[in-house]
């Protein structure tokens, strides 16, 4: 859910400096063609370009990084110093709060865009029996119950109106514009992106600045070989009428006064002028948005030519910059292998390398030998072993064990601890034991242990993905890693392997 927040921010944000420089470089020029194809494609290129992520300055990347979130999570349990376990209700989080608002909204901006569709379609087929065919276009006489208007190849012509034969052709070819224009097409493609992005206020004044260039342009139309000062006559006669449907184009919805004053300036701005706007603005929102920083060989020298270049997300890190704790375990794996020589590799939790790939340890002679948490980070300790030592090295492996199969994280049938989840809970009860470090220094918070229960029911790979120190995410890691086994999930019917995460609360008192 998280990540679909973030498209539609980063999505929100591209949209809104392109509308920006619509205002403030082509709203109301003369060129309303340009303009036309400049708000199609600023906002389809909105909508792309969060999508895509394209390394720059980067050599051959070696590292991938996957997301270790996405699993089955567990009721959390809350451990106090007494050792009982509590069963927590679930929580209402902010995000599920957004989750719900934003959904909310989708939903009734889609029944407004429905409706006003079934609308449209229902005026169609109410009047289709008093209608003409022309070669472009179907004529529909409203009898007054509609304004003059046009959607798609359907022109409703308000027969209540009176006007003379000249008027009429003024309006009739004006809207005749917007069908042979296929303005209907960029209408409902700008209600589509109102529906997505409801929450943004400038997505509404997209389709505002486009309804009023198709105005421009379907009066650039009706007044190709036409008096001009008869064209301005017949707008300041316009007045607005009401039941106005979202999807058509109006006659008299269009705003007077704009279009007179276009119609009368001849300002265009120069081509070179728009079109180096246009392509500044799509390279900034492109570098900004798809592009991702990598390393250049350069970097790669100077951090040491012998090891690889890490992926999205990771980067090498100081040995004097970290904390005490990881200092620690370093020392302690330095004294075990001491042919050795360690890096640390630094990443957002829940982003996890193959730092354990056999090409990879070949062509490097790299070892993992720990990963580790602290707060929203997550560290990787990798030993570099000299070739004649490597039989030598005693890496700590925990997260590379081989499973037979796909790990799953949604299947039909979860897995279920033997003997119920209450059973469990006694099980984690019985044993977990508030660590004296943490009780004597205070540490209280909440542990994420991710493990599989795998095919056969056995747990395997449990890790810490975010942990609070003290003791507190070794003593979860134990417990699990010793716990009953399960009975498998199932999907399509065959046993399978699944990803799970347990939240362990840590409370003093």
């Amino acid at each position: 859910m998280n990540e679909i927040f973030k498209y539609l921010i980063e999505s929100s944000i591209i949209i809104s400096v392109f509308y920006m420089v619509y205002l403030l470089i082509y709203n109301g020029d003369k060129n309303s063609q340009f303009n036309r194809v400049y708000l199609i494609s600023s906002s389809f290129l909105a909508v792309l370009l969060p999508l895509l992520k394209i390394p720059i300055l980067s050599t051959q990347q070696i590292y991938y990084t996957t997301s270790i979130h996405n699993a089955i999570q567990l009721p959390e349990i809350i451990i106090n110093d007494t050792a009982l376990v509590i069963p927590s209700q679930p929580q209402i989080t902010l995000s599920s709060i957004l989750a719900i608002v934003y959904f909310t909204g989708l939903v009734i901006f889609l029944c407004r865009f429905l409706f006003a569709l079934y609308i449209t379609i229902k005026h169609v087929r109410t009047y289709s029996s008093d209608s003409i065919k022309s070669n472009n276009y179907t004529l529909v006489n409203t009898k007054g119950e509609m304004p003059t208007s046009s959607f798609y190849k359907y022109l409703f012509w308000d027969d209540s109106q009176k006007y003379n034969e000249k008027e009429t052709n003024f309006i009739i070819k004006h809207e005749e514009g917007h069908i042979r224009q296929n303005h209907t097409f960029d209408i409902v493609y700008l209600e589509i992106l109102r529906i997505i992005f409801w929450f943004n206020p400038i997505v509404h004044g997209y389709k505002k600045a486009m309804m009023t260039v198709h105005e421009f342009l379907a009066d650039e139309f009706a007044l190709a070989n036409s008096n001009v000062q008869g064209f301005i006559a017949i707008l300041g006669r316009q007045v607005l009428q009401g039941n106005h449907m979202t999807l058509s184009n109006h006659f008299s919805k269009s705003q007077t006064v704009k279009r007179i004053k276009m119609i009368k300036s001849g300002k265009k701005k120069p081509a070179v002028l728009r079109w180096a706007v246009m392509v500044t603005a799509v390279i900034t929102m492109f570098y900004f948005f798809s592009c991702e920083q990598g390393y250049t060989l350069n970097d790669l020298i100077a951090q040491d030519e012998n090891l690889p270049v890490l992926g999205e997300g990771w980067s090498y890190v100081s040995t004097e910059s970290l904390s005490p704790g990881i200092t620690e375990k370093i020392n302690s794996l330095k004294a075990n292998n001491p042919s050795t020589e360690f890096y640390v590799a630094k990443g957002k939790t829940g982003k996890i390398a193959d730092f354990n790939s056999s090409e990879i340890l070949e062509q490097f002679s790299l070892n993992t030998f720990l990963l580790t948490t602290e707060g929203e980070w997550m560290y990787v300790i990798l030993g570099k072993v000299d070739k004649e030592h490597l039989d030598l090295a005693i890496p700590y492996k925990p997260f590379s064990e081989e499973l037979d199969g796909k790990i799953f994280t949604e299947v039909d049938d979860q897995p279920s601890p033997i003997g119920g989840i209450r059973a469990f809970y006694e099980y984690v009860a019985n044993n977990l034991k508030y660590p004296k470090e943490a009780k004597d220094t205070g540490i209280e918070g909440k542990v994420f242990i991710e493990f599989i229960v795998t095919k056969d029911g056995t747990i395997a790979n449990v890790k810490c993905i975010k942990g609070i120190g003290g003791g507190c995410d070794d003593e979860a890691i134990r417990v699990i890693s010793i716990s009953p086994a399960w009975n498998p999930g199932k999907h399509e019917g065959k046993k399978v392997n699944v990803r799970m995460i347990l939240p362990v609360t840590f409370k003093l008192g």
